[in-house]
């Protein structure tokens, strides 16, 4: 409910009409983070003055602090923000892109990351076009571009640009589901998943 009556739920999705929530229970994390941010501040300030603090945690305003660009957007232009899909609200190419095989994440925000994007992907024909010359015309271009480099992706698997993304310089990612988060390499050497002996019961004892 927080999710909904805090505006995330406008903002989530593809934008056909039909609500989504975020997986994770976002509102409920932020809340507890943000009650124990606010009691080892009201702590600390305690052994400097003396004096305690009454403390306020809300699930919609957790949620609704979270929403940094989309509250940004809506007090800048005064208009209404909707949901984007996968991209970034700001900043364009920066999202989901489906390669032959499925998707993939990446990122090509600035003027040093899209040149080099568009020649490692052999694209250097959209370095020349108008509508992508500067960041803010690819964001405002951006549903047109992505078609474009899409057409380029589906030609590869999405392990493979992934590799050759990453090779070049480039941000880029799998989208994994959580079988594969806990026992990737970098899940595993994040040390994620840990091993915990069982305590003896007293029947046991």
């Amino acid at each position: 409910m927080a999710q909904a009556m805090s505006g995330v739920m406008s903002v989530a999705g593809h934008g056909d009409g039909r609500p989504v929530k975020a997986g994770v229970p976002m509102a409920d994390i932020g809340c507890a983070l943000f009650a124990t941010y606010a009691a080892l501040a009201a702590y600390i300030g305690r052994l400097n003055t003396g004096l305690g603090q009454y403390i306020d945690a809300s699930l919609f305003d957790s949620a609704l602090a979270f929403s940094i660009w989309d509250a940004s957007e809506y007090w800048g232009t005064g208009k209404t923000p909707v949901a984007l899909r996968t991209t970034n609200r700001i900043s364009a190419p920066y999202q989901a892109m489906q390669a032959r095989d499925g998707w993939f994440v990446m990122d090509a925000t600035n003027n040093k990351l899209w040149d080099a994007l568009c020649r490692k992907i052999s694209r250097e024909n959209l370095l020349a076009d108008e509508r992508y010359k500067t960041i803010a015309l690819r964001l405002a271009n951006r549903e047109v571009l992505i078609d474009e480099l899409e057409k380029t992706f589906k030609q590869k698997d999405a392990e493979t640009w992934v590799e050759e993304l990453l090779a070049a310089g480039l941000p880029a990612g799998p989208i994994l589901d959580y079988p594969c988060d806990f026992y990737s390499e970098h899940g595993k050497h994040r040390r994620m998943r840990m091993e915990i002996a069982r305590c003896p019961t007293s029947a046991s004892r």
